[in-house]
């Protein structure tokens, strides 16, 4: 059955509502865990190295899935590296990374391509975890808040899965580190120009009006992958802040430490 416009935008709408609290959710947990490194650990370098260790596999996802795309789309590669690195900005601000690896220069396109690879990556991950690690497969004959109410009524059925904790634990470090960084993101404008551009010639050629059902059914189905995703990144975020938080306050309670958030 293709969906009709409205479904895509319902899903879409969706998509959109969730990215707030899941973006907004991560900074906290982000904050956090660091802070926990800092009054454990007792010093802010230490503590960058902690959120490495923890958000590890994500971050070689991450960083694999730039260097895997590169290989395809035939750009060169060079250097790639893992752990923690500062450097300063222009603005005198110091910037931290996880990991890199050296890309070629290369059009447009590709550079977008490479760029939102950790997304795609990390999304395709987190919804093979949640098939086949917390045994919750994406319903497609569901609308978005079926989705959304599936995952979250099978909350408890995550921690009776063998190796839950694994699959908790690897969810966590993937999907907070799948959102492509700033230089990622930097050709993605001449990209986006090209693609409207190409969609305009497409159309004046052909007198297309109306995308094929097969296109509609596809972004469709992308939708509703994304709101699954996103949806089990937001509880199983919600179950480590709470124990990140936990672990914050004793450690804090028991060395008598205290961080103090800006």
């Amino acid at each position: 059955m293709t969906p009709a416009m409205p479904d895509l935008w319902t899903s879409l709408l969706w998509l959109g509502l969730l990215m707030v609290p899941v973006t907004l959710l991560k900074r906290w947990v982000m904050i956090h865990l660091h802070a926990l490194g800092v009054i454990t650990l007792g010093s802010d370098y230490r503590a960058i190295w902690l959120r490495f260790l923890v958000l590890a596999p994500g971050i070689f996802l991450h960083e694999f899935s730039h260097w895997i795309t590169a290989r395809l789309l035939f750009v060169p590669t060079g250097k790639f590296s893992l752990g923690p690195s500062r450097s300063v900005t222009r603005g005198k601000q110091v910037q931290v990374t996880m990991g890199y690896v050296m890309i070629g220069q290369t059009d447009p396109i590709r550079a977008s391509l490479i760029g939102v690879a950790p997304f795609i990556f990390g999304t395709a991950a987190i919804v093979l975890i949640g098939n086949y690690g917390f045994r919750q497969a994406l319903a497609v004959d569901l609308p978005p808040t079926g989705i959304i109410a599936a995952v979250i009524t099978h909350l408890t059925d995550l921690f009776r899965v063998p190796d839950a904790w694994l699959w908790l634990y690897l969810t966590f470090s993937i999907s907070n580190s799948l959102i492509p960084s700033a230089s990622d993101r930097r050709d993605w404008w001449a990209a986006g120009l090209y693609l409207i551009a190409l969609a305009a010639i497409v159309v004046i050629l052909t007198g297309v009006r109306q995308p094929p059902p097969e296109l509609l059914a596809a972004i469709h189905r992308a939708l509703d992958t994304l709101v699954f995703a996103f949806t089990l990144t937001l509880v199983i975020d919600l179950v480590m802040g709470v124990v990140i938080y936990a672990l914050h306050k004793l450690i804090s309670r028991l060395t008598g430490r205290r961080v103090y958030f800006r």
